[in-house]
């Protein structure tokens, strides 16, 4: 395949990549792989693996998968009326503490940030939790939106209801929003301000 997009790695060695070419599987520490869906189609953003065996994945326009065991032929996609889809991108989330509390961040075909849903039971339910409004939209550099390749979301290890979310800005949700970071000033400039993240 071309592309590689995210690898994850179970407990017992199994190793998952989100390709652009289908979810891959390889049980021999990537001698061999197997396609974890047939047919073999989407291009695949992304893919978590819970310390249980549980796997979620998702692709770029939206489809999200599922298998409770990780094996090749036993995913089934959420079918779930009015999740985003013909999207351009999307990113998985989830805390060990809990690992049916899961995130998935949309990003539109014009790289900006659709949405971000959360499921507390594992996949079978998804609200909306975020969308953009006013100054939070975390892709926008000021002229244009780089969700496509500035987009990341990260759950808290100690507490399943807070994450970072970013792409050109960073923020934080624990139930309300903050930005943390700015984009502003980069090195080897002089105005690199002191809580700088660069988006790239």
């Amino acid at each position: 395949w071309n592309y590689t997009h995210r690898i994850r790695t179970a407990t017992d060695g199994t190793i998952y990549a989100a390709t652009s070419r289908g979810l891959k599987i390889s049980s021999d520490n990537g001698e061999t792989w197997e396609d974890a869906i047939t047919p073999n189609v989407g291009n695949y953003a992304d893919v978590i693996v819970t310390k249980a065996g549980r796997v979620i994945a998702s692709t770029t326009n939206g489809t999200i998968q599922i298998s409770e065991t990780g094996e090749a032929g036993s995913f089934e996609a959420v079918s779930q009326t009015g999740l985003p889809s013909g999207t351009a991108r999307t990113v998985l989330g989830f805390s060990p503490k809990n690992p049916d509390h899961i995130y998935i961040m949309y990003i539109n075909q014009n790289t900006c940030l659709n949405s971000v849903w959360e499921t507390n039971n594992g996949g079978d339910l998804w609200t909306q939790l975020l969308v953009p409004f006013d100054d939070f939209e975390p892709m926008n550099n000021g002229e244009y939106c780089q969700g496509v390749y500035d987009a990341c979301l990260g759950v808290s290890p100690l507490d399943d209801d807070l994450f970072f979310l970013g792409g050109v800005q960073l923020w934080k949700y624990d139930g309300n929003l903050t930005r943390v970071a700015t984009e502003g000033g980069g090195p080897p400039f002089g105005d690199v301000l002191p809580n700088y993240v660069h988006a790239d």
